[in-house]
This record gives C-alpha cells, structure tokens and sequence, in this order.
C-alpha cells in the first residue's frame, strides 16, 4: 500500500495524455522534463498499469533535449549499483 501511494505521488508529474505540455497552447517538454520523467518512470510505469492518463514517456517533447534528460534521468536513478569499488590491501603489516 505505500508503495503504491509513493509510486502515485511520484507520477503525479509524469507524463501522458492529462498531461500539461499536451494543452494546445503549451510548450513541448523540455530537457529538465526528461530528467524528470527518467526519474520516475519505474513509478509512472506502475501506475500506467492502473490509470490511462499516465505514460511513461512525453509524446508532445522539444525532440533531442528531452530524450537526453529522459536517458540522463534514468541513468542518475537507477543506476547506483553499478560503479566500480576497489578495495585498498595492505601488504603484512
């Protein structure tokens, strides 16, 4: 239950068709949009599952911008685990 509360709190920005760059006078997503949108698309991606006016991805975008924060924000979200360590030995002392 409070995943699910969390993951509709997060997609509250996310993308889709309710959208506020849908509206026909507004400016397409932008680079900081798909920043965002990259952040929470694991939570807009279950609640996707559940409501029609959420997406995953922004149709209405500025093009190369937004697919650049879009790939930016997931890397910077999810990929925490994936950096190298190295462990410092010490040599008999």
């Amino acid at each position: 239950l409070t995943l699910l509360a969390l993951a509709l709190l997060l997609s509250a920005c996310a993308a889709g068709p309710g959208s506020r760059w849908a509206a026909p006078d507004a400016s397409p997503a932008g680079f900081f949009a798909g920043i965002w949108h990259g952040m929470v698309v694991v939570f807009a991606l279950i609640v996707s599952f559940f409501a029609d006016q959420v997406a995953i991805y922004e149709p209405h975008n500025t093009g190369f911008g937004y697919d650049l924060g879009f790939v930016l924000g997931m890397l910077g979200a999810y990929s925490g685990g994936t950096h190298v360590t190295t462990k410092k030995r010490r040599n008999g002392g």
